[in-house]
């Protein structure tokens, strides 16, 4: 599985996901190939989305009130990630340490994309502390076929993730683009432009 480093990006400025989230896909953002990513002297930068992508914002702005966070809860946000293994340890609201077995830096027609890989996606499927619609999103990018969907049988998204709703978490993943439009349960069409490329390896 491939992400547009563009998508993350644009993506860490989601409001839907949780801050931990948000904090982990900074770090795959500026990841570089020694699987480390700096958020220089002040911190991690920009949460918001008009100044994210350009490394000018800061990592401060709770985007539900407008406000900026406090450290405390940005240091929290990154002992989460770690703890959740989507970052780690070691991290820091300056530093951020991925490991190779969750992500890596590749190269795509000289596009730069990031390879998530299947192992993690599994491992956070059963993850409560990821939200429903991201787990189904997960499911779907680890078990994405080379024809741009990935296949299930009645009730195996349910199962794999524990999501009981799967069409509502699937209308979720649509509409923040982690999955294709007229997905379903045992059909999660290909990424919108920019996510897939290729199966999880």
């Amino acid at each position: 599985m491939k992400l547009d480093a563009d998508w993350l990006g644009e993506h860490v400025a989601d409001g839907r996901l949780p801050l931990w989230i948000r904090v982990s896909l900074a770090s795959w953002y500026r990841l570089d190939a020694k699987g480390f990513a700096s958020f220089g002297a002040f911190g991690l930068d920009g949460l918001t989305a008009s100044n994210w992508t350009s490394g000018e914002g800061e990592l401060q702005v709770d985007l539900d009130t407008g406000e900026l966070l406090p450290p405390s809860k940005l240091t929290r946000a990154v002992r989460t990630a770690v703890t959740n293994g989507w970052i780690g340890p070691g991290s820091s609201v300056h530093r951020a340490f991925v490991p190779h077995s969750v992500v890596s830096v590749g190269n795509v027609r000289n596009a730069p994309w990031r390879r998530v890989h299947r192992p993690f996606l599994e491992a956070q499927l059963s993850n409560p502390s990821v939200p429903g619609w991201v787990r189904v999103s997960l499911a779907s990018w680890a078990y994405m076929s080379p024809r741009g969907y990935a296949p299930f049988g009645a009730g195996e998204l349910s199962d794999l993730t524990g999501v009981s709703n799967v069409r509502r978490a699937l209308a979720e993943a649509i509409a923040a683009g982690w999955v294709g439009d007229g997905s379903t349960p045992t059909r999660v069409n290909g990424m919108p432009s920019g996510i897939w490329v290729g199966q999880a390896t």
